[in-house]
């Protein structure tokens, strides 16, 4: 567990500072680590009312000061803030920054306890206190008190010092916020759920003049766009995007660690969202080297098909997390704790985009160099991976591990059993029935995941399946192989839109991994085959099954992963 503390003086040693550190020993003697960073004497860019941080995730203006708190943020438990008081409140500069970061990274902060800590020479803490706490008491973090209110006196340097009684209310501060934390890890309860936004203006009536002048002129863009395509008006085009409202779905984050795999003492764990081109918000988990400086390669982590992060993905990105490298396992659209309606459904054009708009969101964290981003998928998301590779330049390497082509197997069956136009016809004929269905209801019907049982005479690659997702070895809640399932029509679209078509165009380095046991090494195989270039690698595992692949660290080769990764994002 980690505490950030900001530091909101110029003076990067003055009495905030004393204030802070009376903090971070009483958290450091709980076994909390805590790190102070101070928004020093430079000048601070205010909010300027955009709104493009609603579009890009992150504020516009690109200062390391923003953009080093904010990473901070990511992998931080905890906040504690402290100001000195100018003109009873905060220091403008600290306001300036708090402003940008809760108005831009909100679903960095929800749920995560805070405290606020002011330090005055007679008066006004009070009131500095009060301002500090509004920014945690809009954004859902629970607010972590002491014995007192949180303030500490002195005016010369180092009089922080001799205040006794404020410093005893920063130790309290510190044990309280190490109590909370632990509480909130050990209990195990899922966040609240979330109700969507409803905001109520005092002043209901716009000005109609205005409104209709600028509804004429949406319009028209409009049309010209429709009529002219959108090669011949890229500047209108763009300026149509950034005046709408696209926002990030607030999402409800799992804050304690609850993945099916143990956590590792060699990285920094965080939760982030970022979003896609059709708006949908995905939710990821974060890894980073402890002790990582500098630019880094970066990996983005999905799959298996019908999984979650906390299960293959997750333990695929801390492991090369721990090797070196920033990495993010992100759950697919509509599946898992990432937004997105209807759920459970799939897309081989959306579960594709979720690997570009991935790349995205790496490409704009001030940590990873934009040249060096790989990803890597498992199963069925390692068919969207190399999918993506074939439209994304971005992406420099692929990994795909395990890998399935759902196209494939959704129009064709296993091993190609049903690769004919009568059964492919018959299963249009029951999936559009089910549609039918499905509208009549008002809902949609599930396929069903694994049996709870699986009989003698299964295929050995379902006991495979039933041996990871239905046992304690790799049953998630979230995991929709581990319950119901997909809906039952997301085949249409695979059956349709089939992935993979330009995969012999791919010019970066790809490497397919499979077991040599595998069922589905096939799929692997003949991908391969489609490859071109001295770039692409196929790499059988000796005697490994497909679900080997998931978590067997036996069988995963991540020492040729790593070395692939080092070769190919340099």
């Amino acid at each position: 567990m980690k505490v950030l503390l900001i530091n909101g003086s110029p003076r990067a040693k003055g009495n905030t500072y004393i204030a802070l550190s009376e903090v971070v020993k009483a958290l450091e003697a709980n076994g909390v680590e805590a790190e102070i960073v101070s928004i020093g004497t430079k000048a601070v860019q205010g909010c300027i009312a955009c709104g493009r941080c609603v579009e890009l995730g992150r504020c516009v203006f690109n200062d390391t000061l923003y953009n080093t708190v904010r990473e901070k943020l990511e992998t931080a438990d905890g906040i504690v803030v402290g100001s000195p008081v100018y003109y009873a409140g905060p220091n403008g500069s600290l306001c300036a920054l708090l402003d940008r970061l809760f108005f831009s990274a909100s679903q960095l902060l929800r749920y995560k306890p805070a405290a606020a800590v002011a330090v005055c020479r007679r008066g006004g803490a009070s009131a500095t206190f009060d301002r500090l706490n509004k920014y945690f008491t809009i954004s859902c973090m629970p607010v972590v008190s002491s014995q007192y209110w949180n303030s500490v006196h002195g005016r010369l340097p180092g009089e922080a010092s001799q205040d006794a009684e404020g410093l005893q209310t920063m130790r309290t501060l510190g044990r309280n916020m190490a109590w909370m934390l632990k509480s909130l890890k050990d209990g195990g309860q899922p966040v609240p759920e979330r109700e969507s936004g409803i905001m109520t203006n005092f002043i209901r009536q716009r000005h109609k003049g205005k409104h209709m002048a600028h509804s004429f002129k949406t319009l028209a863009l409009a049309f010209l766009v429709g009529v002219c395509g959108t090669g011949g008006l890229k500047a209108q085009g763009n300026q149509l995007i950034n005046n709408s409202s696209i926002m990030e779905e607030k999402l409800n984050l799992t804050q304690e660690w609850d993945k099916v795999f143990p956590q590792s003492d060699k990285v920094e764990h965080g939760k982030v969202t970022f979003h896609n081109r059709y708006g949908v918000t995905l939710a990821a988990d974060i890894y980073t080297p402890k002790g990582a400086e500098g630019k880094l390669p970066a990996i983005a982590v999905c799959g298996p098909f019908g999984a979650v992060k906390e299960q293959a993905s997750g333990l695929y990105a801390q492991e090369l997390a721990a090797r070196g490298f920033i990495t993010i396992a992100f759950d697919p659209s509509f599946t898992g704790e990432s937004g997105g309606q209807p759920r459970y459904v799939a897309s081989p054009d959306i579960n594709t985009e979720d690997f570009c708009a991935a790349v995205d969101y790496l490409s704009t964290r001030p940590a990873v160099d934009p040249e060096r981003i790989g990803i890597l998928g498992i199963c069925g998301c390692g068919g969207m991976a190399v999918n993506a590779a074939a439209i994304d330049t971005r992406i420099k390497a692929t990994v795909a591990a395990t890998m399935y082509d759902m196209s494939r197997v959704n129009a064709n069956g296993y091993f190609d059993a049903d690769d004919n136009a009568d059964a492919r016809y018959a299963m249009r004929q029951r999936l559009n029935a089910q549609r039918t269905e499905d509208y009549r209801n008002s809902s949609y019907a599930l396929a069903g995941g694994l049996p709870d049982a699986v009989p003698a005479d299964a295929p050995q690659f379902l006991k495979d399946y039933f041996a990871y997702y239905k046992t304690p070895r790799g049953y998630h809640k979230r995991s929709l192989n581990s319950n119901g399932g997909w809906n039952v029509t997301s085949a249409l679209s695979f059956v349709n839109m089939p992935i993979l078509s330009y995969a012999g165009e791919i010019r970066s380095a790809v490497l397919l991994i499979h077991g040599e046991k595998a069922h589905s090494r096939y799929f692997s195989e003949d991908t391969f085959k489609r490859l071109k270039g001295d770039n692409k690698e196929l790499l059988i595992v000796p005697e490994a099954v497909h679900t080997d692949l998931y978590d067997n660290m036996e069988k995963i080769p991540f020492d040729k992963i790593e070395a692939f990764y080092r070769e190919h994002l340099k």
